[in-house]
């Protein structure tokens, strides 16, 4: 049988994601995500169900923290929601929605849980998608605020940073973003990977990001796998070979089939559906109705 042994080092941990359990859908100045606007599509979700309650984690996060204290987990990986703390996207900052973080992260610590953090996980703040979401080139300067103000904000406490779950394969079909993001899968995980570079140059410059990474939909098997070997010899036929060669050598290849990036652009919100051909709401459709304050 093969060795189940964990190493002493391993942490037991779980994750979750903050539109999944969060809630507060419009407490305190949160502005609406694109997720917020896709299950409002009728038939987008089974049962039209929403995440404007979920787990109602923005309120009873200290019950929740106690509970992964009682099983004992050493870790939990968590995601900020952008619009919970730039309500526009950029520009004005919730403080009340900064502040939930704080505390959360105060309580995690306080119960001996190690936090790990990740800067985004799906919920795009839906006024940064009336103006071309991922697809505008400026979205690169809108992640890099975003993530300046939260590391800022909690790097004092969190040592493991995430920058995103978006998949470089590009999105499942029925997801918001694969009409908001993606262009095909080399040019979106391209400027993904601008993105992440320029979220982490611009938290570096003024606090320490000792430990940072990327969750991908990948990851090299085997004990057989090194470095040099990899950059020796890189499969040429795995669609995953031009992420890790930036991954793991640190640059792209020579040569990535990518179409022509095109220049920053402003959607308007009249624009947009044109932008979600078809499937999803038009943003003048969407309203928000607030959730427990």
């Amino acid at each position: 049988m093969p060795d189940t042994t964990f190493p002493e080092e391993f942490v037991w941990g779980a994750a979750a994601a903050a539109y999944q359990i969060e809630g507060a859908a419009a407490a305190d100045g949160k502005g609406p995500s694109v997720w917020d606007m896709f299950c409002r599509q009728p038939g987008a979700i089974w049962q039209d169900q929403n995440g404007d309650v979920a787990c109602d984690h923005y309120h009873r996060y200290p019950e929740d923290v106690a509970l992964m204290r009682r099983i004992g987990l050493g870790a939990y990986r968590l995601s900020i929601s952008w619009p919970r703390v730039f309500p526009e996207g950029v520009g004005r900052v919730s403080h009340p929605g900064l502040d939930f973080y704080d505390r959360l992260i105060d309580e995690l610590v306080g119960a001996g849980i190690e936090p790990w953090v990740t800067l985004f996980h799906w919920d795009y703040p839906l006024a940064l998608y009336d103006r071309g979401g991922w697809l505008n080139r400026d979205s690169v300067e809108w992640f890099g605020e975003y993530t300046e103000r939260v590391v800022l904000a909690l790097s004092d406490r969190v040592s493991h940073w995430l920058h995103d779950t978006v998949e470089v394969y590009g999105h499942v079909d029925g997801s918001p973003h694969r009409h908001c993001c993606c262009r095909g899968r080399c040019g979106s995980s391209h400027d993904l990977f601008i993105l992440e570079d320029r979220s982490v140059m611009r938290a570096a410059s003024f606090v320490p990001m000792p430990n940072s990474a990327t969750l991908n939909a990948f990851a090299p098997r085997g004990s057989s796998f090194s470095k040099s070997a990899f950059a020796a010899a890189p499969p040429r036929t795995s669609t995953a070979t031009p992420f890790l060669t930036r991954i793991v050598i640190g640059r792209l290849p020579e040569r990535l089939p990518m179409p022509a990036i095109e220049p920053s652009t402003t959607k308007t919100p009249s624009e947009a559906p044109r932008l979600a051909s078809g499937r999803l709401l038009p943003t003048g459709d969407f309203q928000m109705s607030p959730v427990h304050g």
